[in-house]
């Protein structure tokens, strides 16, 4: 069966009953190395929606409009427009086999500025490597009864037309197949390669791509810039999309591990919704730098003024003030008597976004969640529940329907883990899973099953801890190495970040820095810096675990190692600790400790086990 996106039996609520029907047909009579996408928007703008988009490795891609109308309802047609009469009156609407075939010439001329994807000898030579199409399906329409309209083959040549009679449910599997080929004019008899497919996607579907967080909404390649090598090319494989892409209405969960992409999904919803939706779409953050990221993001895409980016303590007081109330110290207990007053308002949002929400106390989430019934507000909440580190819980020590979110069979789980190397991946769940198993005391609280994660990453460099003779010696090391990343190795400064365990470390790393002429920036400052956080900025990022969340750098420092806890109450504590800032590195990661502790020797047996299985270079 082929494979939609998003998945057919959730968004058939919103397909017209003819794409309904033909979208079965698809289903069921197509082979599963066919994808499908349908109202999905392409390219960086999104302006343009075909009902169906259709990619096959043996035909290669097909768009395809679909119409409900029935032929009695057709008045006047011509090239460009067609007038249709809807409810007694005349309405004039685009021709939509000109529709569907400007917007596979978009589609084709996107494509085609990719060297990447194009045929450099014979006949074709400078066009895609693989054939494209275009055409109508018309559900309610029959074969005969257009048969003897003079002109109608003209404007719906019949091998790009699909009727009513050739996409009944009795259809021959082999016959809807060849009607599908019949829209391809051409035949080139060469397969498309699964990297030349994941490059389609990658244009197609900006939304998908996994890039550096300070690319993330990047300007896209202009009109002859220079493409990204295969190397480069780095998106959500297929059953990540196809899960991706199941938020819809209603409550809906995305529980992801780190580095599976749930910022990007909640970025590019944001931005989906509020382009769709008359009224500004509210995401809530406990922590600023997290919210920062999103919000200079969204900046950068022009839709920041239709996304309400807000810190949740910070719009408990917008809302109590909204309704004409004093807020307090405590703006947490005065939205929660303003909303039992039924004093907010929630109609002015179109949908709301919880994200980081593993940050969020189970209260605080009831009163969003009772806040968005009164409207009936889309609630999308996203979290990991192994970055719990706000509180000594396992997990998020509560279920998610005891704090009012009703996202049964809603629930997206996201196991791929994009960012990190596979030994930064494994050493951050081997140190965590195993630190939870040894604390695992109280059965009986709730606790979700732990997600292992799928690294899809190269094995890396090895991780390198560094025991260090006291603290001079350490901070001498950690300067050491730095000047050699970036003066001997060409690492910019900004791809650097020093992560450390308390708030009462960061300012004495950062003159340490700022003293041998490395350009620092205190992250965990003060509020403002973590508001004023710029990815692209020449320095040294220095910061507590807390403030990192969110974040990834190539190039992650974790200095004084032995300072976590190997055992006892502050154990898990510091194993999800230690979890959060290991998982900030997408490529290189050192630690470094004053001396030898119990935690350093298990966190040395770890690499030297995941070692046995991955041949990757060391760390000099």
């Amino acid at each position: 069966m082929a494979r939609f996106f998003p998945p057919l039996n959730g968004s058939k609520a919103r397909m017209t009953p003819g794409e309904a029907r033909f979208a079965a047909r698809l289903h069921t009579n197509l082979d599963d190395d066919f994808y499908c996408w349908h109202d999905v928007a392409i390219g960086l703008h999104r302006s343009r929606y075909p009902d169906f988009i259709i990619l096959n490795a043996d035909l290669g891609l097909l768009s395809i409009e679909v119409k409900d109308w029935k032929l009695d309802a057709i008045r006047t047609i011509d090239k460009h427009s067609v007038t249709l009469l809807v409810g007694g009156a005349a309405k004039r609407v685009a021709n939509p086999m000109e529709q569907s075939r400007q917007a596979t010439y978009a589609v084709v001329q996107r494509l085609e500025r990719d060297e990447a994807l194009l045929r450099h000898s014979g006949q074709y030579e400078g066009r895609l490597r693989f054939p494209y199409g275009f055409g109508v399906a018309f559900p309610n329409i029959g074969s005969e009864q257009v048969a003897g309209i003079d002109g109608w083959a003209d404007l719906f040549p019949p091998h790009r037309t699909i009727y009513r009679d050739q996409m009944t449910e009795s259809v021959d599997s082999d016959d809807f197949r060849a009607r599908m080929e019949d829209f391809f004019e051409l035949r080139f008899g060469h397969p498309l390669t699964e990297s030349m497919m994941d490059r389609v996607r990658w244009h197609l579907f900006p939304e998908i791509r996994i890039g550096e967080q300070k690319e993330m909404f990047a300007e896209d390649i202009a009109a002859g810039g220079v493409m990204p090598d295969a190397s480069k090319i780095r998106l959500f494989d297929v059953e990540q999309e196809r899960r991706a892409r199941q938020i819809g209405d209603g409550h809906r969960v995305i529980r992801g591990v780190a580095g599976s992409g749930k910022t990007q999904i909640v970025a590019y919803r944001c931005q989906h919704v509020a382009q769709a939706s008359s009224k500004p779409i509210l995401a809530l953050y406990y922590n600023i730098a997290a919210k920062a990221l999103l919000k200079n993001a969204l900046a950068a895409r022009g839709v920041l003024d239709r996304v309400h980016v807000r810190h949740f303590h910070q719009w408990c007081a917008e809302q109590v003030r909204a309704a004409g109330r004093a807020c307090g110290k405590d703006a947490v207990a005065g939205f929660s008597q303003a909303l039992a007053d039924g004093a907010l308002d929630a109609t002015r949002y179109g949908a709301v976004v919880i994200d980081e929400g593993q940050d969020f106390e189970r209260e605080w989430i009831a009163g969003i969640a009772a806040f968005c019934a009164g409207a009936d507000l889309p609630l999308l909440f996203v979290y990991d529940d192994a970055q719990s580190i706000y509180e000594k819980r396992t997990g998020l020590g509560f279920t998610l329907a005891s704090a009012g979110i009703k996202a049964q069979g809603r629930t997206t789980v996201l196991k791929t883990n994009y960012r990190n190397t596979r030994y930064v991946q494994q050493l951050a769940s081997r140190l965590l899973h195993d630190t939870l198993e040894r604390a695992d005391t109280d059965r009986t609280a709730p606790r979700e099953e732990w997600l292992h994660p799928v690294s899809v990453g190269a094995a890396g460099a090895r991780p390198r801890i560094a025991v260090c003779d006291g603290a001079e010696d350490e901070g001498a090391r950690i300067v050491r190495w730095l000047g050699t990343m970036h003066g001997e190795r060409g690492v910019p400064w900004r791809d650097i970040c020093v992560v450390l365990r308390s708030r009462a470390e960061t300012g004495e790393q950062v003159a340490r820095l700022i003293r041998h002429g490395i350009p620092a920036y205190d992250l965990s400052e003060s509020r403002a810096s973590k508001e004023g956080l710029d990815l692209s900025a020449p320095t040294v990022k220095v910061t507590t675990v807390h403030s990192s969340k969110g974040l990834e750098f190539p190039c992650i420092v974790v200095p004084r190692l032995c300072g976590f806890a190997h055992e006892g109450e502050r154990a898990v504590e510091d194993a999800r600790l230690l979890y959060v800032a290991l998982t900030r590195s997408t490529d290189r990661l050192i630690l470094t400790a004053r001396r030898e502790t119990p935690l350093v020797a298990r966190m040395d047996g770890y690499i030297a086990q995941i070692a046995a299985t991955l041949a990757a270079p060391a760390i000099h």
